[in-house]
């Protein structure tokens, strides 16, 4: 199959756009697993470039993040994208996937790359790649064959979606909007809470460092930190402690089913613990709940996920720069309390839906492995 230089097939777009143009697509708006953007409303900047329907972006700063999209409307983008308008000998929607899922073009780009804090590679460095170019027929079939595989993709992650706005549904239909729905008593959470505890309740500082180490290798107890929840990623990049520092940190054991907070930094972020099957402990900056028999956690954890919950939170949080929020001010939140039996039903909803969830997940994973399998026979 013949091959040819990007730039023997596209055209570079260097056509200036006007100040405050909407609408505006930056490096950071682009999803470097989907390669779709996101549109907001923000206007163009000095320097920004425009992009026609159907141009081809790829990123030239952080390169190999793989930040490639094409574009569906008239917009204008950031000049840290190299806009491509393809030729007569290329359909832009296989340029768009030469590019964006052929690895060997971004360790290409990886290899050229400089700069540390923002590595970037040059224009010309992403033109002078070769990619191949079958005849438009074969072009063609390609681009069939991998946008109906995208699109199943697509379709379960948007299935994905519908379970979450699905969950926030049954809430409100189950509760009423706590913001304008007074069926239910006020309560103190601190009047529910059993335990409130943190990492520094084992000990002062020194004593804890005396005792605590952190292992990057994999030993006793996982040190789980908010970011793990955040990603729910408890697998890589994960901290580790001995049996007996995990012994030690008593008061800051994890189970499985606690409310976590976020005491500083983005103070007021809320996750529910999931269970790991192995012993865990509680990271630094962050409070751990557990809660008394009238009020289930999973109940609690999406009434503070509510507007309300973000709302109530939101206030009690103290600090211009370092934001932060206190124990006693988690404890002085109000909250409404329905019968624990009402609270278990919705309980109930959210596990079946959630094993769905994961059966959609595992089948969104082999779809991916398909995907990624078609553009590695095609491109790499």
């Amino acid at each position: 199959m013949q091959k040819q230089s990007i730039g023997d097939v596209a055209d570079v777009i260097l056509d200036k756009a006007e100040k405050a143009k909407l609408p505006y697509i930056e490096i950071g708006d682009v999803d470097v697993l989907t390669k779709r953007y996101v549109i907001k409303d923000k206007p163009a900047v000095d320097g920004a470039l425009k992009a026609n329907k159907y141009c081809v972006l790829i990123s030239k700063v952080r390169p190999t993040r793989g930040a490639v999209s094409i574009v569906q409307d008239d917009c204008y983008v950031s000049n840290a994208f190299v806009v491509l308008k393809a030729r007569q000998a290329v359909i832009p929607d296989f340029l768009f996937y030469s590019t964006a899922y052929d690895i060997n073009f971004f360790s290409y780009l990886g290899r050229l790359e400089k700069g540390t804090s923002y590595p970037s590679c040059r224009a010309n460095d992403i033109l002078s790649y070769k990619i191949s170019v079958p005849s438009r027929i074969d072009q063609e079939r390609i681009v069939q064959v991998l946008d109906q595989a995208d699109a199943l993709r697509q379709k379960r992650k948007q299935s994905l979606q519908l379970l979450d706005e699905f969950l926030r549904a049954t809430f409100l239909m189950m509760f009423g909007d706590p913001m304008f729905d007074s069926r239910w008593p006020m309560v103190n959470f601190g009047e529910v809470i059993e335990i409130l505890t943190d990492y520094h309740a084992n000990g002062s500082y020194e004593i804890l460092r005396d005792h605590v180490r952190l292992l990057s290798k994999k030993d006793y107890a996982l040190m789980v930190r908010t970011t793990d929840l955040e990603n729910n990623e408890f697998v890589k990049d994960v901290n580790y402690i001995t049996k007996e520092a995990y012994e030690f940190l008593e008061k800051s054991k994890v189970f499985g089913g606690e409310i976590i907070i976020n005491k500083i930094g983005s103070a007021g972020n809320v996750y529910l613990m999931p269970n790991l099957n192995r012993p865990v402990s509680l990271g630094m900056n962050a409070f751990l709940l557990r809660f008394k028999h009238e009020a289930n956690s999973i109940f609690i954890y999406y009434l503070l996920l509510s507007s309300y919950g973000e709302r109530i939170i939101k206030q009690k949080i103290k600090g211009a720069v370092t934001k932060t929020i206190r124990k006693d001010a988690v404890r002085s939140l109000k909250i409404p309390l329905p019968p624990l039996d009402l609270q278990e039903k919705f309980a109930y909803t959210v596990e079946k839906i959630n094993d769905a969830r994961q059966k959609m997940q595992q089948s969104m994973v082999e779809m991916d492995n398909q995907f990624n399998a078609l553009t590695q026979k095609y491109f790499s």
